[in-house]
């Protein structure tokens, strides 16, 4: 995915990858239209469109706790269960006056796997946006745009956040 396609993306349930403060990932789930970094954006150099792939070809690493209703949270745990904390922008299933504007963390790994121990082309793609004063998991919500210039998410006219 580059700028110039992002719209080709809206609507599109994509993953991106992300490191936090203790070296830990997680993939966020933009649901069709969570933010998404620039950096991933715009990366042409790396398969970052295929984050999700790329963790389900490592081998189940530990067990796992759900804290989404979804009616099918089955990709939530098989991330979860690989080592990386998941969350979601699951304001699309929400009304505009309870959107919560940030990712929800939905499963966790009960036993993390540092990023150290993934791929390369892994960690490389968490690095083109790591969260680094985040702590996936103790966190109650993450908003990229906090951190980073980014693609999709809610906008009001003003060009600002939308949190209403």
């Amino acid at each position: 995915m580059n700028i110039t396609s992002y719209n080709n993306w809206f609507g599109v349930d994509v993953g991106w990858l992300s490191r936090d403060k203790d070296g830990f990932l997680a993939l966020f789930i933009t649901a069709g239209e969570g933010p998404i970094p620039l950096s991933i954006v715009q990366c042409t150099s790396m398969p970052v469109i295929q984050s999700e792939e790329l963790l389900l070809e490592e081998a189940s690493h530990c067990s796992f706790e759900l804290f989404s209703n979804a009616p099918d949270p089955t990709s939530f745990s098989e991330i979860a269960k690989r080592g990386v904390f998941v969350f979601d922008w699951d304001d699309v299933h929400r009304s505009n006056k309870n959107k919560l504007g940030k990712y929800v963390l939905v499963a966790s790994p009960v036993k993390p796997k540092p990023v150290v121990d993934f791929p390369k082309i892994i960690s490389e793609i968490a690095e083109l946006s790591p969260l680094e004063d985040e702590i996936f998991k103790s966190s109650n919500g993450i908003d990229p745009r906090i951190y980073y210039p980014c693609m999709g998410g809610p906008i009001n006219k003003d060009n600002k956040l939308d949190r209403t």
